[in-house]
């Protein structure tokens, strides 16, 4: 939607319609927030705090900039969900069952014409495109801080933001692309899902498979050659056992692996390779995180 592609059709279906997940995102994020950080997070028991970090690192404002984040996030998602809908809803519109009308006369209401319609939906969507991009590169970048690196609390990155979100989208790119493969199947859109999607959209998770590997390098460089006690020592202890294998694994599952096995359009092409991959991929951003 940012760039006016049009390669990703019923793709980019898929890859909106799990944002209806948010609302369930938002209930386990307040779960954890009410039970878990206080076994999670150190600094919320004292321990590890500077004296500078308090204004920022304290239980209240971690409420207020989590949940208010997300669901800034979730508002934007679903107007712009919305917007891309309206145009095909009305169509569909006559053929619905009937349990699903009430909904699509409400995604509908207000119809103004086709032609105001379309003028309308691309003056909106290049607004809400940039807001979503950027409120989830700031907010991510955040929670990165939040649940990652304030673990330890006086180990600071001006990168790790970017490298936390470049993973958290490759994952939305896989689950996209994972989905993809099984609804085509299950449902015989061969047709409609065609092995030019996959190859486009391969091309995406390939890109920040890359783009992963090259905040870490971008990270780590700086903290190696500056050579600083108080940096190197969280990179080191994940160099060492029993982190060591982990570490190697991570960066052999979300990096190598998919850089090499994407390289050629054959693999990205296929909807069986591409499910191998985007899980490759799911399981290390998760063994990472």
């Amino acid at each position: 939607r940012l760039c006016n592609g049009n390669w990703a059709g019923p793709i980019q279906r898929i890859g909106e319609s799990l944002s209806s997940f948010l609302p369930f995102g938002i209930a386990l994020m307040v779960v954890f927030l009410a039970a878990g950080i206080w076994s999670y997070l150190p600094w919320t028991r004292g321990e590890g705090l500077l004296a500078h970090q308090k204004p920022f690192l304290n239980v209240p404002f971690l409420w207020i900039r989590t949940i208010g984040g997300l669901l800034l996030f979730t508002w934007l998602a679903r107007r712009l969900v919305t917007n891309s809908l309206r145009m095909d809803a009305q169509v569909l519109r006559p053929w619905v069952p009937v349990e699903l009308r009430g909904e699509y006369e409400k995604i509908t209401s207000g119809w103004r014409g086709d032609d105001a319609e379309q003028a309308r939906y691309r003056h909106e969507v290049a607004h809400q495109s940039p807001q979503l991009v950027l409120v989830f590169v700031v907010f991510y970048s955040v929670m990165s801080w939040d649940f990652f690196m304030s673990i330890t609390p006086n180990w600071v990155s001006a990168l790790f933001g970017w490298w936390v979100y470049a993973a958290a989208f490759n994952t939305g790119v896989a689950m996209t692309a994972f989905i993809a493969a099984q609804v085509r199947t299950k449902y015989r859109l061969e047709a409609y899902i065609t092995p030019n999607h996959f190859w486009d959209i391969g091309k995406v998770m390939f890109s920040f498979c890359i783009f992963w590997v090259y905040t870490f390098w971008s990270q780590y460089l700086p903290i190696w050659y500056a050579n600083m006690p108080e940096e190197t020592w969280w990179v080191f202890i994940r160099f060492e056992e029993p982190w060591r294998t982990l570490s190697f694994t991570v960066f052999w599952m979300i990096f190598v692996i998919p850089f090499f096995g994407l390289m050629n359009k054959t693999t990205k092409s296929s909807p069986f390779w591409m499910t191998l991959f985007t899980l490759n991929v799911l399981a290390g951003v998760w063994l990472e995180r």
